[in-house]
């Protein structure tokens, strides 16, 4: 990953579960650590996508949640913009 000053990070994902259609499951396994849970649900012809983001300690989740907060906001923001391209 690389920030807006052009810092490099590690940022190792990897994939736990795949289960088509319905979920993703995938591992941060460099700090921070955590598991983020895709899901996917048909819902009147659209799909209703929920996202879920489990550290593993509150800890953590208290040391990086200034960065890792819009981050993750910003990364979404990014994944409407491309699926929306495809329709």
């Amino acid at each position: 990953m690389h920030g807006p000053d052009g810092t490099d990070y590690p940022n190792t994902i990897v994939f736990v579960e795949v289960d088509k259609p319905e979920r993703i499951v995938l591992q941060h396994a460099v700090f921070p650590h955590f598991v983020g849970t895709a899901t996917f649900e048909e819902l009147d012809g659209k799909t209703k996508f929920t996202y879920s983001t489990l550290f593993e300690t509150a800890a953590v989740f208290d040391e990086v949640k200034a960065y890792a907060v819009p981050g993750g906001e910003q990364t979404m923001d990014r994944l409407g913009v491309y699926v929306t391209s495809m329709c």
